[in-house]
């Protein structure tokens, strides 16, 4: 799925239940830093694209990577970055590259997920590609959902207690 929104679905779903303990804007840049390698190759019209990046140890290591550039650029903007950000950066980061593998190890028969110890992909063909669109979609549809439950649960409340206080 090079370049896709399909990858965004999960996060969603991530970030409603990790709340503030993942960054999703940096699980949405993990997205876009994993399909490098792939666009290059398909510019260079390699017949296998998906490379050292497609793997869970490459995918570690990139989403270590992002998480120190995402740590600077936030830092360089905020000027402080609390424990609670950077491990949400880190979770952000790391979530996002190796769900990237994880998702694209079901479609792709030219991914080895857990090379340099294997080169087999017991992923491939766990869902056809429609389902795993339609997973995909559904995970984003439940994560927006209950973030904007949530919200409405949290303006609710507010609101509440700021009658409560004006209330004599």
């Amino acid at each position: 799925m090079p370049m896709t929104p399909w990858h965004v679905g999960p996060g969603l779903a991530c970030k409603a239940v990790l709340g503030r303990r993942m960054n999703l804007t940096v699980f949405i840049v993990a997205q876009g830093v994993m399909d490098v390698e792939v666009v290059a190759k398909l510019l260079m019209q390699r017949p296998h694209i998906h490379g050292w990046s497609h793997t869970y140890l490459g995918a570690a290591l990139i989403g270590a990577a992002l998480s120190a550039v995402a740590y600077g650029a936030i830092r360089l903007f905020h000027r402080k970055v609390d424990a609670d950000a950077t491990r949400a950066i880190v979770c952000g980061a790391e979530l996002g590259t190796l769900s990237h593998v994880l998702l694209d190890s079901v479609m792709h028969s030219d991914l080895r997920p857990f090379d340099p110890f294997s080169h087999a992909n017991p992923m491939l063909q766990w869902l056809n590609i429609p389902q795993l669109y339609e997973l995909c979609y559904i995970l984003g549809a439940i994560g927006v959902s209950w973030m904007l439950i949530e919200w409405a649960l949290q303006t609710t409340l507010k609101r509440i207690r700021k009658h409560r206080v004006a209330s004599p």
